[in-house]
C-alpha cells in the first residue's frame, strides 16, 4: 500500500514532497445559547512542498482512512 512518503504528488509528480497534516474546517450545526459560537472539526490536509498544492480531505466513516477530492 502506498504511503505519503513514497507517493508522487498528484499535481506535479514530484516524489518525497508530500506531507499530511490536520486543519480545522468550519461545520454547520446549531449550538444553543445567546453567545455567538463557531463549530469546527479536524480535517486531513495534503500539501506538496514542490508545487504548493494543498488539498483538504475528510475521514471516512470508520475514521481510519483519508479521502481527498480528485483534481479538477
Amino acid at each position: 500500500m502506498p504511503t505519503v512518503d513514497t507517493s508522487p504528488c498528484p499535481r506535479c509528480a514530484a516524489s518525497g514532497t508530500l506531507a499530511l497534516g490536520v486543519t480545522l474546517v468550519r461545520t454547520d450545526g446549531l449550538v444553543g445559547g445567546s453567545t455567538l459560537k463557531v463549530t469546527a472539526e479536524e480535517a486531513p490536509v495534503l500539501t506538496c512542498s514542490a508545487c504548493g498544492m494543498r488539498k483538504v480531505g475528510r475521514y471516512d466513516r470508520d475514521g481510519r482512512h483519508v479521502l481527498f477530492p480528485p483534481d479538477q
